[in-house]
């Protein structure tokens, strides 16, 4: 998914509006992830968990690469970046939602909610953090 947004961004001229909706299925069951980004969590035991991590970097890099090209083509001056997820981290599957109480597919607050942030040079109100 990355390549292939990356070279939406470089063939897209930047005087015209774009719209990219990337949906990463990461990070998610199954945990499938390469051993050389496991590797910086060896110290991590329980292996679900170990695999979790090596997800979160893997999306880290992924959202940083797209960051990166938007910068380098001349769009990311009028973009506005949303990063959501749908749902708290699956618990079984190497999620932890500390200090909240539940998972996916609960109702609970670590069932419903979950990280997010919103990102842009063209914002007015900078480092707002919302507790709700």
């Amino acid at each position: 998914f990355t390549q292939r947004a990356i070279d939406l961004i470089t063939k897209h001229q930047p005087e015209k509006p774009l719209f990219l909706y990337l949906a990463y299925q990461s990070v998610h069951a199954p945990l499938e992830v390469p051993e050389e980004y496991k590797e910086p969590y060896k110290f991590i035991q329980d292996q679900k968990r170990r695999s979790y991590a090596g997800m979160v970097s893997i999306l880290d890099e992924a959202v940083g690469n797209v960051t990166a090209a938007l910068k380098m083509y001349g769009l990311w001056e009028n973009t506005v970046l949303i990063f959501s997820t749908d749902n708290g981290g699956q618990t079984l599957e190497g999620g932890n939602n500390w200090p909240l109480r539940g998972r996916k597919w609960t109702l609970w607050e670590g069932g419903v909610r979950g990280v997010g942030f919103v990102s842009s040079p063209i914002l007015k109100q900078k480092g707002v953090i919302s507790q709700e």
